[in-house]
């Protein structure tokens, strides 16, 4: 995924792999400020996916993703 960062937009786009063995793409949109995120992630299938975080010092971004479901799932991002 490659994210770019302009005053507080969030803009970009990647590809996701699932464990059902679905790839593709996705685009992400949504705001940076005082070290909390809030995106929405739209796949290529049509899915669109929120996610909110707050920043864990300098590498760390637990959040959660939201599904229009209503499902609700932890995730980490981890700069390596």
């Amino acid at each position: 995924m490659r994210l770019s960062l302009k005053d507080t937009a969030v803009s970009g786009d990647g590809t996701y792999a699932t464990g059902a063995h679905r790839t593709g793409k996705l685009t992400v949109a949504g705001f940076y400020r005082d070290a909390s995120a809030n995106l929405t992630l739209s796949y290529d299938h049509g899915e669109v996916v929120s996610f909110s975080s707050t920043r864990v010092g300098a590498d760390r971004m637990p959040g959660r993703l939201v599904y229009k479901s209503g499902s609700v799932m932890q995730i980490e991002f981890v700069r390596p």
